[in-house]
């Protein structure tokens, strides 16, 4: 499980299987706890409990680490189509503007939920 993380965070698997899982369906799994504040009005008072404030601040470092790993593979996708002369990894390209959307997107939620 350890050499699995650690392959994971530098970017050793492959662009579609880090981006799929770890930016998309993986975030997705996580979020559901939070479904009914989003659904909720804006006049209804509702405040994190304890419990979501730590899943909360948990879930955004673990969203966090998912984004690095797939930061890596996009950025190795990149490298590998430059070196092979197959163009610029566009796919590449788009992954990490998505990710780095993303990572700023669920930042300030996050923020804004907790303080």
């Amino acid at each position: 499980m350890k050499q699995f993380i650690v392959n994971y965070l530098s970017g050793k698997f492959t662009l579609s299987k880090s981006f799929w899982f770890g930016c998309v369906i993986i975030p997705f799994v996580v979020a559901l706890p939070f479904i009914p504040l989003y659904i909720s009005s804006e006049t209804d008072t509702i405040t994190l409990t304890g419990f979501y404030k730590i899943y909360r601040i948990l879930s955004y470092f673990f969203l966090i680490l998912l984004f690095i790993g797939a930061f890596f593979s996009a950025l190795k996708y990149i490298k590998n189509k430059k070196d092979n002369n197959q163009g610029y990894g566009l796919w590449g390209v788009a992954a990490i503007i998505y990710i780095v959307c993303y990572a700023i997107q669920i930042t300030i939620t996050t923020y804004g939920q907790l303080f």
